[in-house]
């Protein structure tokens, strides 16, 4: 049996967002006696919607003459020039500048007084730092004349969305992954694949399916998009489509 589901037409969604949706259905009648029961995403088509600068990832935190300051960077698709631009004019009151090292794909701050980037950005994997780590600017003398610098430890990533987890509280299955073992309601995980504003597809022809060990309430069925770290997929309210197949097999 197929399941055809799209956003658009769901019952309900949580926080308005189209990548956590409810739907009801009619009952399904399932004797776990007799039969065993198997699930499968046989197709997908989720647009590339969210942009790479948002609410999860556009704070930043600096400790600058022993205040801390937090700094909003505007929700918005970037590249590394837009957002740097977009940076600095934050930062124009406090001498601070960031730049680009293209050969290393690094950003480095420059500042004429000592401060830190705190570990409570959340702008830090996009720059190139760890998360929940602070760092501390050091010193650099250049002719007589003293400034601080902050260089990044890693490249700097836009690309913050990698797979695409399709998940089911209804269902539990035997999938996990190692950001959260103990959820076992993940139907499926895409590839993301292809440029901001494109749809990402999938399609899976195979007989491959997950072998369903719990079921609950599928009248009303509950459909989460989300990215690695468990987070619903801010998709912008723009709809998804999917095909579920329900696999019944005797015992």
């Amino acid at each position: 049996m197929d399941i055809f589901l799209n956003s658009k037409t769901c019952n309900r969604k949580i926080n308005n967002e189209s990548s956590d949706c409810y739907f009801h259905l009619p009952a399904l009648e399932i004797d776990t006696l007799k039969e065993r029961v198997f699930i499968k995403v046989k197709s997908a088509s989720i647009p590339y919607s969210w942009y790479n600068v948002n609410d999860y990832n556009n704070i930043l935190d600096l400790l600058i003459d022993g205040d801390n300051r937090s700094f909003s960077i505007p929700i918005g698709n970037y590249n590394v020039n837009t957002l740097l631009i977009e940076i600095n004019l934050l930062l124009i009151d406090f001498d601070i500048t960031l730049s680009y090292v293209l050969k290393t794909n690094h950003i480095i701050f420059n500042s004429p007084s000592i401060f830190t980037f705190l570990a409570s950005s959340t702008i830090d994997e996009i720059l190139g730092f760890n998360n929940n780590v602070s760092y501390i600017s050091h010193e650099i003398i250049i002719d007589s004349v003293t400034s601080y610098k902050l260089e990044s430890v890693n490249g700097f990533n836009l690309f913050q969305v990698r797979q695409i987890y399709i998940s089911s509280d209804n269902f539990q299955i035997d999938n996990m992954s190692n950001h959260n073992p103990n959820n076992r309601s993940t139907l499926l995980a895409v590839q993301v694949l292809g440029n901001p504003n494109s749809i990402i597809t999938y399609n899976d022809s195979s007989e491959n399916s997950h072998e369903i060990h719990n079921v609950t309430n599928l009248t009303n069925l509950h459909i989460k998009l989300t990215d690695e770290m468990s987070r619903p997929l801010l998709l912008n309210r723009m709809n998804w489509s999917l095909t579920i197949s329900i696999i019944f097999k005797k015992r």
